[in-house]
């Protein structure tokens, strides 16, 4: 739903911009972190993000979690993952078997240019917001910068908090 989160817990790879992209057409906030972070840094920023849901690229991210994190409705995996202190592990892959067919449907046209799309992570609890105007701006910018035109088509914040 609009205005909800989702903790992306990943390394940088093609699922993850994918899923980033698709929970900003959607409304929702897209809360990455890091792929490496241990368990004290993982669960203080998954808590600390009051985020519904988490999507991880597999084993290595759910072997530096607790136990302790009920407040998630799901949470998504790029890879295979066998833990069995979480009923609520969802291959990614189920996400994508219920996208609708026109590319249309699939974006909210109620979202305007204040709402805020991504939480970036600065240091260990201190998080930015960024709206999608200024989300949209930067990435034009970016790709006027370094060329970015029909041959490089998505473009992603991961490194540019402040």
């Amino acid at each position: 739903q609009k205005g909800e989160k989702m903790i992306l817990f990943t390394r940088n790879r093609l699922e993850m911009l994918e899923l980033e992209l698709a929970i900003m057409a959607y409304g929702g906030i897209a809360v990455p972190i890091f792929a490496h972070f241990k368990q004290d840094t993982a669960e203080l920023l998954i808590n600390h993000s009051d985020s519904a849901w988490m999507a991880v690229a597999g084993q290595e991210q759910m072997n530096n979690l607790g136990g302790g994190l009920k407040q998630l409705k799901s949470i998504f995996h790029f890879d295979e993952v066998n833990d069995n202190r979480y009923n609520n592990l969802v291959p990614f892959s189920e996400l994508l078997k219920d996208i609708p067919v026109d590319e249309k449907s699939c974006f909210d046209d109620t979202i305007n240019g204040d709402d805020i799309c991504l939480n970036m992570y600065n240091g260990y609890s201190k998080m930015c917001a960024i709206n999608t105007q200024k989300y949209l701006i930067s990435t034009s910018s970016f790709r006027n910068c370094l060329g970015c035109y029909r041959t490089r088509s998505f473009f992603s914040l991961f490194a540019l908090a402040p």
